[in-house]
């Protein structure tokens, strides 16, 4: 909760005067509050690792962040920047990532004839009981494509701003001022049928390997947009696709009978009130 709203406000105190920022007490108690519990959470965190008497032997991210040195100067991370790095993955490393499950999630439940492909390609690179390792992410392909598709719909962070160094005439005659800021929505780009055909269909094909090229650069960034695009794409899409591939290799899914996709935001986009029935894939039993 503290880091949704934490989210949500700084977004908004983007949009505002300084001036009003300042004078909003109450939200400005409320948003420093927030920031504080974060921070609280996150040096729980360090400090219960640190008390761990086998912490040294886990190379999570957190045991590499503790362990880890400069190859140079041997300089390590302060505890302050350990709980920066906590608190970007907090937020980086889960709201996102976890809004792009629950819509994938969606979509196959509502494509049977996708998830039962993408259940044979998981079957076929980690059959039952067999723990991924790094190599079998290459090889989860159909996998990727329902991610990549999900993104194309939904793009969790469904949003950026540019503006230009110069006053500008865009198409057909638009005057933007120099530094006034444009904002570029994502899901209508996604949509866009001049690039897309039958944009509002979930397909993953698009983005089939002799197809993902001749998707134009600019028609596609659910990542964001140039020097500002998200730095942890590629562990994104690794931690997504494993997460995906593993619920697939164990439970069986049906989504809620009548639900309608409702899109809530809160900085990010996810699905609003879907649920899932979930239930434990059996072992096969051979025939005779």
């Amino acid at each position: 909760g503290a880091m949704v709203e934490a989210l949500s406000e700084s977004g908004a105190r983007e949009r505002r005067p300084d001036i009003a920022n300042k004078l909003m007490l109450r939200t400005r108690r409320a948003y420093e509050d927030n920031l504080h519990m974060m921070r609280e959470v996150a040096d729980g965190l360090i400090a219960e690792r640190k008390r761990d008497p086998n912490g040294a032997s886990k190379k999570d991210l957190l045991g590499l962040m503790l362990e880890g040195s400069d190859p140079a100067s041997g300089e390590r991370l302060s505890d302050t920047n350990m709980r920066y790095q906590v608190i970007t993955f907090l937020i980086a490393g889960h709201e996102t990532t976890s809004g792009l499950l629950s819509f994938a999630l969606y979509y196959l439940t509502r494509h049977p004839q996708v998830l039962a492909r993408t259940r044979a390609e998981v079957d076929a690179v980690l059959p039952a009981g067999q723990a991924a390792v790094y190599e079998d992410l290459e090889r989860l392909v159909v996998v990727e494509q329902v991610l990549e598709e999900t993104l194309r719909l939904w793009p969790t962070a469904p949003a950026f701003s540019v503006a230009p160094w110069q006053d500008e005439t865009l198409g057909a005659g638009y005057p933007i001022a120099r530094d006034q800021r444009l904002t570029v929505l994502l899901p209508a780009v996604h949509r866009d049928p001049e690039v897309w055909d039958r944009p509002d269909e979930f397909d993953i094909d698009r983005f089939s390997p002799g197809r993902r090229h001749l998707i134009p650069a600019q028609a596609y960034k659910p990542f964001g947009n140039g020097s500002r695009a998200c730095i942890g794409r590629l562990f994104a899409m690794m931690e997504a696709k494993l997460a995906l591939a593993l619920v697939l290799q164990n439970f069986d899914l049906e989504g809620e009978a009548g639900y309608q996709l409702k899109i809530r935001e809160t900085l990010t986009l996810k699905p609003d009130g879907f649920r899932l029935r979930v239930r434990q894939r059996l072992p096969s039993v051979p025939p005779g």
